[in-house]
């Protein structure tokens, strides 16, 4: 935490605020990580248990 906020916080708000990209995406495993950066506007496009559980069953190459 840095001024009542988590580090990932910071960091995806100055990425928005930055209007150098047209999103910002965040891939995590972590489901309180994925909270956070939604939380905060980022764009979680898929989340990597997902793609693991699918893997571990081959379904995904």
């Amino acid at each position: 935490m840095l001024n009542g906020k988590p580090l990932i916080a910071h960091t995806i708000e100055a990425a928005i605020n930055s209007n150098v990209f047209e999103q910002v995406i965040v891939n995590t495993d972590c489901v309180e990580i994925a909270r956070i950066a939604k939380e905060y506007g980022a764009n979680i496009p898929l989340y990597a248990p997902v793609i693991l559980l699918l893997m571990r069953h081959h379904l995904l190459m």
